[in-house]
């Protein structure tokens, strides 16, 4: 683990209040030091972000596009947890393509905005948001 974003989720966990299992880190970037045996598109040095779930595609949930609903979402974490400074990335992840090379230009800092931009642009789209109009964001998602 290089750089490792703090997720709303995380600092929900760090005050005791959680509904997903209780660890930390999910908005990954690093560089692998070690491939498993099948995970033959990357190389030990690569320069990677990881998600840290992934849906099984073909469940019911993952065919309506509820992919968190998936009952693999949950069963594919990071171990210990993307805040470890080394973790192990479960197969189902790589298989999947969870787990993406950096390019040079992106720095590790930038990357750990993969997920959360992806969240965003999830949104936009399940919102029916188009180019041209008009919205309204109110509010940081902060508790108080």
């Amino acid at each position: 683990m290089v750089a490792c974003g703090v997720c709303g989720t995380d600092v929900e966990k760090l005050y005791g209040n959680w509904v997903t299992p209780p660890i930390l880190g999910h908005e990954v970037v690093g560089e692998i030091v070690k491939v498993g045996e099948e995970a033959q598109c990357f190389e030990t040095g690569d320069r990677v972000f990881v998600h840290h779930h992934v849906p099984d595609q073909i469940c019911h949930h993952c065919r309506k596009g509820d992919f968190t609903m998936c009952d693999n979402f949950p069963r594919t974490n990071l171990y210990p947890c993307g805040f470890a400074e080394y973790f192990r990335v479960p197969e189902p992840n790589v298989r999947l393509g969870a787990v993406l090379k950096l390019p040079e230009e992106v720095s590790y800092e930038e990357g750990v905005l993969i997920e959360p931009f992806a969240c965003c642009i999830r949104g936009l789209i399940k919102c029916g948001v188009d180019p041209g109009d008009s919205v309204l964001v109110i509010g940081a998602g902060l508790k108080d």
